[in-house]
């Protein structure tokens, strides 16, 4: 059985994923504006980041102007 955390951030990480496809952003472009490489984004974007901070989701929110 999932997580709930393993859940929401595998929420998330599809948020951010399809927010940033509406939006017609790249990965290298989300990447290279929050600081992290590509490969990072991936596995935000997939759930399989360990953790992520406040920090991190405030600035991909506001990157695709979700606030």
């Amino acid at each position: 059985m999932m997580s709930k955390k393993r859940f929401l951030l595998k929420a998330i990480g599809l948020a951010i994923q399809e927010m940033r496809k509406i939006k017609g952003l790249t990965l290298e472009d989300v990447a290279s504006q929050v600081g992290i490489t590509k490969e990072e984004l991936i596995e935000i974007e997939s759930g399989r980041v360990k953790n992520i901070t406040k920090e991190d989701l405030e600035y991909f929110f506001k990157m695709v102007k979700i606030t």
